[in-house]
């Protein structure tokens, strides 16, 4: 805000009731804006309480997708796929 004001004041500085006022007119626009903010918290269903997270057991379905996680990236690391399935893709072409 102050640069904005030196650049239309030609380089002037600013003395302490124009501070004053640029505090002021900043500590509206922190209002508003928090206002703002919160209206669309409780559009969104947020009522003031926040809720701890529900904490979910190691399932079967959690071991298969780590270990098949962990399967592709290897294999992405250790062969180039995009060459192999250039080549695949050339000789189904064929």
């Amino acid at each position: 805000m102050r640069m904005a004001h030196d650049l239309r004041a030609g380089g002037r500085g600013l003395r302490l009731p124009h501070y004053a006022s640029l505090i002021g007119h900043l500590l509206l626009r922190s209002l508003d804006r928090a206002h703002k903010i919160h209206q669309a918290m409780v559009a969104r269903g947020f009522n003031g309480q926040l809720h701890d997270a529900k904490f979910t057991h190691w399932s079967n379905a959690d071991s298969i997708f780590l270990v098949s996680c962990v399967s592709a990236f290897a294999l992405a690391r250790i062969v180039n796929l995009p060459i192999e399935l250039g080549h695949l893709l050339m000789a189904l072409a064929r």
